[in-house]
């Protein structure tokens, strides 16, 4: 049953549980911890109201939340997606790579930045 756009978002941001399974990830980040921490850990920013969470994946969320660099991000973000599908919690259907193009004199850190996080504002022109 695919939704349409107005019942899949309310029952992605809705406040009531969702009758059936209703799921949206759209990772941009380099490691996808960003994104995991932002739309399914167990203090997300959204209001995903058909998440459950489990106390093992609490303490795997603190992990993340001190992973200091891009390797131990990578690894942690791949554990809890691991523990996360391996019993259901989550399943993944597919993903579509991205890019972005620019110049070699164009500075951005945008897919470190995280999906929702662009900040434009960052970008600039180092032409020498």
């Amino acid at each position: 049953d695919v939704a349409d756009p107005g019942r899949f978002y309310s029952t992605v941001w809705g406040t009531r549980p969702a009758a059936g399974l209703s799921i949206t990830w759209s990772g941009k980040d380099v490691t996808n911890l960003v994104t995991y921490m932002r739309w399914f850990s167990t203090d997300p920013f959204t209001n995903l109201s058909y998440l459950g969470h489990t106390p093992e994946q609490q303490v795997m969320d603190e992990e993340a939340k001190a992973a200091d660099t891009p390797a131990k991000q990578k690894a942690i973000t791949e554990r809890i997606m691991k523990y996360m599908s391996d019993d259901a919690r989550v399943i993944p259907i597919y993903e579509t790579p991205s890019a972005i193009m620019v110049q070699t004199y164009v500075v951005t850190d945008r897919f470190s930045q995280g999906f929702i996080r662009w900040q434009s504002e960052n970008v600039w022109l180092d032409k020498k």
